[in-house]
C-alpha cells in the first residue's frame, strides 16, 4: 500500500472564459491517490472535463432553467424543444473540454430518457444527433474523438455534437407533458490500454434479463456489492433494448426517484454506464427491478464519468437578475481579483457585487468563509484543522466554536463530543499527551478537567487520572513505584497512603510474603513467613532475618545462610541450606542477589521490583525463579513499553496504553489480558493511536480517520475483515469527505 500523504489542497482545473461562451469551468478537491487496488479508480486521477452547450442560440449553463440541479441533467418539454427548432433542426452544440492528469482516449455519448407523467416511455426516434464526425461512434452510442490526449494541465476542446435533426411528426404525435432529460457521458482509458476500445470491440459490458410477462411502474434500484468508490452513486445509466423497445433509466442517490419503468414482456439487453471491470446482474423483486453491482475481470479497464452536462458556471455581471441558489464565478476585476471566486445567491435580486452583500451572496470555498452560512453536516479547513458543522452555523461563527463545530481528528477541542473507546490527545506544544474516553461527554473547556470521563495515558501518576485509577494499577511518582489498593482514589502516591501500596525494596508498613527482601534501618532482611510485622531493630526473629553483611568475598571463606559478601561489585547473600566455602556467587545456586537488577537464581515474591533489559518490572503474584522479565513469568512493566508478560485492561477506567516500535497503543482486547501478541503485527486487540487509518485497527461506527487526501467516516456498526476496510474499497463501509466543492458532482 502507499504512504499516507499529507492533506494538501489543489487546484485540479480552473479554465477561462472561452470566446463562445461566457463562463468559466473549475473544482476545487483533495486530490485522492489510489490506494489497495487499481480498482479504486477515480475520475480525478484521470482527467478533469467540462460541457460547454448551446441550444438556440442560448448557453446552458448551471444557472440556466433547463438544467435540473437535483437530477444534475438539461430536461425539455415538448414544447420548448418545439420552440427551440429551425425548421427541423434542432441547433444544438456540444463540446467537451477535457485536461487529461494522465495520457488518456475519451469517448462521449449522449442519452436521452423520454418521459410522460414519470413513466419512462419507449424511446422514441425524436433525435437524429450530428456527430462532429460521424464515422467515430460505435453501435452502442459513443463517439470517439481521433487523438490521444497527453497528460498536461491544459485543456483541450474537443467538437462532439454539431446540431440534431428532429422527426417533428414523431415529436407532434408525443404527448403534451412529454420530457426528455440529456446527459452526457464521457469515459476515458489511459492510452496504453487504448486497444481495449475501438469501433469493433467498445469493450460494453452487457447482460440479458427475462420478463416473461409485461410490468407497468416498476421502481429501478441499484446496489453495490462490496465495491469502491462512492461517486458511482452520482449517476448509473442504465439501458433495456429489445428488438424496437429501447428504454433508459438515470438511478441516483442524492434525492428520491419518481420515475416508473412500464416495460412489455421479452427478454432485454441490459446496458451500465460504469467502469469496465464492474460486472453485474438484473433481477426483479416484487415492484423493483434491482441492479447488482460487483468487481468482475480488471484485465482490461478504463474510467467511465457521467459528466451531468452543462459543467459551466457564469460569470457575475450587471444587469442580471440572479434566483436563489444561482452560482456565478466573481472575478472582482476592480479591486484587482482579490475577492475572486464563486459565489450562491441567497435570495433573487441582481446588481449586488458578491464580495459586498452578504445577505445576497454566500462565498463557496473549501476554507472557512466569515461571510457565509454553514448547514449541518458541512466540512471546512479552518486554521490547519478540519470540522464539521454540527447544526447551522450563521456567519460570522468561525470554528472552535463549541455549539457550532466538531474538530475532526485526534485533537482535543472544546464542542468534541467522545464515546467510550475514543482517543484523542491534548497538544501543549511541547509535548502530545494520549487519552482514551471510558464514558461518553462533550469538552467544555479548554483544559482538559479531571471530572472528563478519560484516562491518561501514562505510568507516571496524573491528578488528571484523580478518581480514575483502579485496583492492581501500577503508577510511578517522584521516581518511587505504587500499587492502587482502593478503586479511584482521590490522593497523591507517597508512602503510608492507605489507597496506595509502595512497591520497592525499602519497608513499609504492609503485608509481605515470604522471601520478601526488605531495606530496613540501613540493614536487609528476609520474610520467613506472610507478615506485617516490623523488622526487628537488630538481630532477627519468626518473621525476618537479618541479612549478615560479611564484606568481600573470600574464596577460601566458609559462608553460613543469609550471610551476604560483595564480589564484582555486586552484593549477594547465601540462601541455600548449610554452608558454602569456594562457590561462585554469580553463577552457584543458593546465592541471591541484593541488587535491583533481575538473577535467574532468586525466587522472587509478589511486589518485587526487578531491572532487566533497561526495564524496571514488577511481579503481579505468585513466586518467580528463573523465568525472565518480559519473556515469561507473572512480570509488570513498570513503564509504558509493552510487554509479552504484561497484563493489560479494558473496563471502565481501568485501561491499559503501550508504546511500542515509536507508535502509541490502546489496549481493545479482553480485560486482564495477558501474552498479548504484538502491538501492530495484526488485527489481535491492539488499537494504534493515529488520526491515519491504520490497517490493523479496528474501528466502529461514526469514526473518522485520515486516509489518502480525505476525511473517511465509518458507516457501518460491523467492521469488515477483509479489503473492504480499507477506505475508499467500498463506500457502504467508509463515506469519503473530500473536503470539495463541484457543482456538477453532488
Amino acid at each position: 500500500m502507499k504512504n499516507i500523504r499529507k492533506i494538501v489542497l489543489v487546484c485540479l482545473a480552473f479554465i477561462g472564459s472561452i470566446s463562445t461562451v461566457i463562463g468559466v469551468y473549475a473544482w476545487f478537491t483533495l486530490q485522492p491517490a489510489t490506494e489497495a487496488l487499481d480498482l479504486n479508480v477515480r475520475s480525478t486521477e484521470l482527467l478533469s472535463s467540462s460541457a460547454r452547450i448551446n441550444i438556440g442560440g442560448q448557453n446552458i449553463n448551471f444557472n440556466h432553467n433547463y438544467y435540473n440541479k437535483n437530477e444534475l441533467a438539461i430536461i425539455m418539454t415538448k414544447s420548448q424543444i418545439q420552440s427551440n427548432l429551425s425548421g427541423s433542426t434542432l441547433p444544438i452544440t456540444v463540446n467537451i473540454l477535457v485536461t487529461p492528469y494522465k495520457s488518456i482516449k475519451v469517448r462521449f455519448k449522449i442519452t436521452e430518457i423520454w418521459t410522460v407523467n414519470n413513466i419512462v416511455q419507449n424511446r422514441p426516434s425524436v433525435f437524429t444527433w450530428q456527430y462532429q464526425n460521424p464515422t467515430n461512434v460505435d453501435n452502442a452510442g459513443y463517439y470517439y474523438p481521433d487523438q490521444v490526449l497527453a497528460k498536461g494541465t491544459s485543456s483541450t476542446d474537443l467538437s462532439f455534437i454539431t446540431s440534431a435533426q428532429v422527426n417533428t411528426s414523431v415529436l407532434n404525435d408525443l404527448s403534451n407533458n412529454a420530457t426528455v432529460k440529456l446527459s452526457i457521458l464521457v469515459s476515458a482509458v489511459q492510452s496504453n490500454r487504448a486497444n481495449n476500445w475501438n469501433m469493433q470491440n467498445s469493450n460494453h459490458v452487457t447482460k440479458t434479463f427475462d420478463l416473461p410477462s409485461g410490468v407497468s411502474s416498476q421502481q429501478l434500484n441499484v446496489i453495490f456489492d462490496g465495491v469502491s468508490n462512492s461517486q458511482y452513486q452520482r449517476g448509473i445509466y442504465v439501458e433495456f433494448t429489445n428488438g424496437s423497445n429501447r428504454y433508459a433509466y438515470l438511478w441516483h442517490n442524492r434525492t428520491s426517484l419518481s420515475n416508473r419503468l412500464t416495460l412489455p414482456a421479452g427478454t432485454y439487453n441490459v446496458r451500465i454506464n460504469l467502469v469496465n471491470h464492474l460486472d453485474f446482474i438484473v433481477t426483479r423483486s416484487g415492484n423493483t427491478i434491482v441492479i447488482t453491482i460487483t468487481y468482475g475481470d480488471i484485465d482490461s479497464w478504463g474510467f467511465e464519468d457521467i459528466l451531468y452536462a452543462p459543467a459551466m458556471i457564469p460569470i457575475w455581471s450587471y444587469g442580471v437578475t440572479y434566483n436563489e441558489g444561482d452560482i456565478v464565478y466573481f472575478d472582482d476585476a476592480a479591486d484587482g481579483g482579490e475577492n475572486a471566486g464563486y459565489y450562491i445567491a441567497r435570495a433573487r435580486q441582481s446588481d449586488n457585487l458578491p464580495d459586498q452583500y452578504a445577505w445576497a451572496w454566500t462565498y463557496i470555498q473549501t476554507e472557512y468563509s466569515n461571510t457565509r452560512v454553514y448547514e449541518e453536516g458541512e466540512i471546512i479547513y479552518y486554521n490547519g484543522k478540519f470540522f464539521k458543522a454540527k447544526q447551522t452555523v450563521w456567519a460570522g461563527h468561525p470554528p472552535p466554536l463549541s455549539w457550532a463545530w466538531e474538530q475532526l481528528g485526534r485533537e482535543y477541542l472544546v464542542g468534541n463530543e467522545y464515546d467510550t473507546g475514543d482517543v484523542f490527545y491534548v497538544d501543549d506544544g511541547e509535548q502530545r499527551s494520549w487519552f482514551i474516553a471510558y464514558d461518553t461527554f462533550t469538552v467544555h473547556n479548554p483544559n482538559f478537567q479531571t471530572h472528563y470521563e478519560a484516562k491518561f495515558m501514562s505510568i507516571d501518576y496524573s491528578v488528571l487520572n484523580n478518581g480514575k485509577y483502579k485496583i492492581g494499577e501500577y503508577v510511578r511518582h517522584n521516581g518511587e513505584f505504587y500499587r492502587v489498593k482502593t478503586n479511584e482514589p482521590y490522593n497523591t502516591p507517597s508512602i503510608g497512603n492507605y489507597a496506595y501500596d509502595y512497591i520497592g525494596l525499602q519497608y513499609v508498613s504492609k503485608t509481605y510474603d515470604p522471601n520478601s527482601i526488605v531495606f530496613h534501618n540501613s540493614q536487609y532482611y528476609l520474610a520467613l513467613t506472610s507478615t506485617s510485622s516490623t523488622p526487628p531493630t537488630s538481630g532477627s526473629n519468626s518473621n525476618w532475618r537479618l541479612i549478615n553483611h560479611r564484606g568481600t568475598y573470600g574464596l577460601n571463606t566458609t559462608y553460613n545462610r543469609y550471610d551476604s559478601v560483595i564480589y564484582n561489585g555486586a552484593r549477594y547473600f547465601w540462601n541455600g541450606t548449610g554452608t558454602t566455602t569456594g562457590t561462585n556467587p554469580e553463577t552457584t545456586n543458593g546465592w541471591w542477589t541484593l541488587e535491583t537488577s533481575w538473577h535467574h537464581k532468586n525466587t522472587y515474591v509478589r511486589d518485587a521490583v526487578v531491572y532487566h533489559n533497561d526495564e524496571h518490572y514488577v511481579l503481579r503474584n505468585g513466586t518467580s525463579t528463573n523465568q525472565e522479565p518480559g519473556v515469561v513469568g507473572a512480570w509488570q512493566p513498570l513503564s509504558m513499553n509493552w510487554s509479552p508478560t504484561a497484563m493489560y485492561y479494558n473496563q471502565d477506567s481501568m485501561v491499559s496504553a503501550v508504546y511500542y516500535n515509536d507508535r502509541y497503543f490502546v489496549w481493545q482486547g479482553t480485560h486482564n489480558a495477558t501474552f498479548t501478541p504484538e502491538p501492530g503485527a495484526g488485527r489481535n486487540g491492539w488499537h494504534e493511536m493515529s488520526e491515519t487509518w491504520v490497517s490493523n485497527n479496528v474501528y466502529k461506527l461514526g469514526d473518522y480517520v485520515i486516509y489518502d487526501g480525505s476525511f473517511w467516516e465509518l458507516v457501518t456498526n460491523t467492521y469488515p475483515t477483509d479489503q473492504r476496510s480499507v477506505p475508499g474499497i467500498d463506500f457502504t463501509v467508509w463515506k469519503e469527505h473530500p473536503i470539495s466543492w463541484d457543482p456538477n458532482r453532488q
